[in-house]
């Protein structure tokens, strides 16, 4: 029973994370698309309603997403030189990213998930 949850508290730590990334204006961003100034502030003030998922692609070409950012507390800061908005928010990662991110719990999540005993 203990194993069982301390698997789930460590899948739990493992799956909330907190997120930063840049989001270009009027060039491509790491998936192609261009934004307006506007058109990005609108984008990232409505991930709460409207979630951002992040993907990847595997070398099978397979998009695999990772993450999903859900925009709780957000932290926007806008780099005039660079033209490019620094977003801070939490999300939480899927079993896809954290078998990326932490290849280790993959493992360890297994192990503890098929419900080791002792005796409770």
């Amino acid at each position: 029973m203990w194993n069982q949850i301390r698997g789930e508290i460590m899948s739990e730590l493992y799956k909330r994370s907190r997120f930063e990334y840049d989001v270009p204006v009027g060039r491509p961003d790491a998936s192609g698309k261009i934004f307006t100034k506007e058109a990005a502030l609108d984008t990232i003030k409505n991930m709460e309603k409207r979630p951002v998922e992040v993907t990847v692609r595997n070398s099978e070409g397979e998009t695999l997403t990772i993450a999903v950012l859900n925009g709780k507390n957000l932290d926007i800061r806008w780099d005039e030189e660079n033209q490019t908005y620094h977003v801070t928010c939490d999300g939480e990662l899927t079993e896809a990213g954290r078998k990326l991110i932490y290849p280790e719990t993959s493992s360890i999540s297994m192990e503890l998930d098929e419900g080791e005993s002792d005796g409770n």
